[in-house]
């Protein structure tokens, strides 16, 4: 097997191998300024943001932190290119609206989390005209 190996370094030291870096930097943080705007009532707030981590995102611990509450509906979207269409998840499940009855029992199983990089949609609440969802590095779970 075939392959390439770049090494970046910061001056070569005797060997040539050049010096060790440590990795360095700040933890990325999300703030995403969000509206309540749509051409109507049904698609009204609906905004995509992105798990900007390196983990999952814990959407039970989106919705409990920072405030979010206050600004955005318990449940987020992503599209599902196998089924195409959307699969939702809420922590208490009184903000989603499902199709039918199998997708509330399929997303609430399977939906907890955002992929790192991934985009999803938030919904601004009714009665908010706008506002701020903030995630950060607390709403990581480790445990996947």
């Amino acid at each position: 097997m075939l392959g390439v190996v770049v090494r970046l370094s910061i001056s070569d030291d005797e060997d040539g191998r050049g010096a060790e870096r440590p990795p360095a930097g700040w933890v990325r943080q999300g703030t995403f300024s969000v509206t309540r705007q749509g051409p109507v009532s049904a698609s009204a707030g609906w905004n995509m943001v992105y798990n900007p981590y390196q983990a999952r995102l814990d959407w039970d611990a989106v919705i409990d932190g920072n405030s979010n509450s206050a600004v955005i509906e318990d449940q987020f979207l992503i599209f599902d290119t196998q089924d195409r269409r959307f699969r939702r998840y809420g922590k208490t499940n009184s903000d989603v609206q499902w199709s039918n009855d199998t997708e509330a029992g399929e997303d609430s199983i399977a939906m907890q989390y955002v992929n790192p990089g991934q985009g999803f949609w938030v919904r601004v609440k009714d009665g908010v005209s706008s506002g701020t969802v903030t995630l950060d590095p607390s709403m990581i779970d480790n445990d996947g």
